[in-house]
């Protein structure tokens, strides 16, 4: 409703067009249709049930996906960088997804992997969470990066993984998300909401980096063990 007092469009049509992403006169057509107003009326004498309406319509219309070239992600040789003076492992690799949607919110994740080195055997693997380049320190268990760690089929990569927990090996895992607006639980800012599209995503990366580790661990590790034997 702000929305529809404030613009400078003279039309619901142009309103649809002008303040929002990747609507063409067709669709903001399509939208005016579903929700039974008129294309061409005033946007300020639209009412609650109009605007209500409105908004569902859009909710139910196919859109295409907002552009991605506002995102700024770390990219590999940066994070990589980053690991190598942070962290002391043998093994370092960095996945970046290409470019997703939630909610009409364009985001990306970056997913960090390292292995071996200094780190502990016998613990949980390290998480380090970022949001657009801020460490999020708090309510780990609360935050969605956890859950899709938990998610991850780790055995598949040689960690070892208790049901519904945190896998256990000499890791540190890094998930960094790049969004517009990135979706916290609080005002805190201290965990990201659970999207289905953000879990997917940070799942698809962890995993890519966890087939990455697996074939280090396969072609190296159990080498140099089996030569130590």
């Amino acid at each position: 409703i702000r929305m529809l007092h404030g613009t400078k469009s003279g039309t619901v049509s142009g309103f649809l067009q002008n303040d929002f992403c990747r609507i063409s006169p067709t669709i903001a057509s399509e939208i005016c249709n579903k929700a039974k107003v008129s294309p061409s009326a005033r946007p300020s004498t639209i009412a609650r049930d109009e605007a209500e309406a409105l908004y569902n319509a859009i909710q139910t219309t196919k859109i295409i996906a907002p552009p991605t070239d506002c995102l700024n992600p770390l990219k590999e040789e940066a994070m990589i960088k980053g690991l190598k003076k942070e962290v002391d492992a043998e093994f370092y690799t960095v996945i970046t997804r290409p470019p997703s949607v939630y909610r009409g919110m364009p985001f990306c994740l970056e997913v960090g992997l390292c292995y071996g080195g200094s780190l502990p055997k016998e613990e949980p693997v390290r998480i380090m969470r970022f949001a657009n380049r801020v460490p999020l320190l708090y309510q780990q268990g609360a935050c969605s990066t956890t859950e899709s760690i938990i998610d991850t089929a780790w055995k598949n990569y040689n960690l070892s993984q208790s049901k519904e927990s945190i896998p256990v090996g000499p890791v540190v895992i890094v998930i960094h998300m790049v969004s517009v607006w990135v979706p916290f639980t609080s005002e805190a800012k201290e965990a990201i909401a659970a999207y289905p599209e953000i879990i997917k995503e940070m799942k698809l990366a962890l995993q890519e980096a966890g087939r990455q580790m697996a074939s280090y661990i396969r072609k190296t590790v159990k080498a140099r063990e089996q030569q130590e034997r």
